[in-house]
């Protein structure tokens, strides 16, 4: 099922999980397999294949998903339960947020380490 969808769709797969474009989920949700469809029907999401980030030194899984306010979605999964999120709603939650370094720390993660007290028994 993986590398199939990129061929089916026309499309060439791409390299890094930052060349996905706001399109291109649309135009791979119109052309899956029956399989899939059932698979995003019932589980809410179907695997696409696996592609590298930026920060990550492996590949991570990638898959396409429906947002209730945004449409179709490709992302990865996040954090210890792997969950689906859409990246347009994240941003307007980060817009609506009183404090939005939270969601979007500006910050790398080292640096708050440091600055979180360790309680020691």
């Amino acid at each position: 099922m993986g590398g199939s969808v990129w061929v089916k769709s026309g499309l060439e797969k791409p390299s890094n999980f930052r060349d996905i474009t706001p399109g291109l989920a649309r135009r791979i949700a119109g052309n899956l397999s029956f399989a899939q469809k059932l698979s995003l029907r019932i589980r809410g999401s179907v695997y696409l294949d696996q592609l590298s980030l930026d920060e990550w030194p492996g590949k991570v899984p990638i898959y396409l998903f429906k947002c209730d306010f945004h449409g179709f979605e490709i992302n990865y999964p996040y954090g210890y339960d792997e969950i689906l999120m859409c990246t347009e709603c994240l941003v307007e939650h980060r817009a609506l947020s009183p404090d939005p370094s939270r969601y979007f720390p500006s910050e790398p993660v080292e640096s708050r380490k440091k600055s979180v007290p360790v309680i020691s028994n």
